[in-house]
């Protein structure tokens, strides 16, 4: 019985997701800022750049919890995939769609869900 409760409660310590802390960012305005159409994500990109470390290495789960819903998910080779989060507004905001040039922040998970690496693309 003792080990039926231990075990819920690791799971349980598994289950829960929390944000990463990153000093200067406003993270309420990157989560809603849906696809960098608001010029959030761009005034706050920098910060996050510049403490990637300290999301490379925690699990999917907790990246969302700290950057929120990814605006696109890639999938790619040996199960892992690319979180894309969109930085300024390009053709997939409304009256911009003839502005060719934007950045995304991908954010590579490995097949455990671990983040990988952030790889911001101009």
């Amino acid at each position: 019985m003792h080990k039926y409760f231990t075990a819920l409660f690791f799971l349980g310590l598994v289950a829960c997701s929390s944000p990463v802390e990153l000093e200067g960012t406003d993270l309420e305005g990157w989560k809603s800022d849906t696809f960098g159409c608001e010029l959030i994500r761009s005034n706050e990109i920098d910060n996050i750049m510049n403490q990637k470390s300290r999301l490379e290495g925690v699990s999917s789960d907790d990246l969302v919890a700290t950057l929120g819903k990814p605006d696109q998910v890639e999938l790619y080779k040996r199960s892992q995939k690319f979180l894309v989060y969109f930085i300024d507004p390009g053709p997939q905001c409304s009256g911009n769609e003839e502005i060719q040039e934007f950045r995304v922040l991908k954010v590579r998970v490995d097949a455990l869900g671990t983040v990988k690496e952030l790889i911001l693309i101009k």
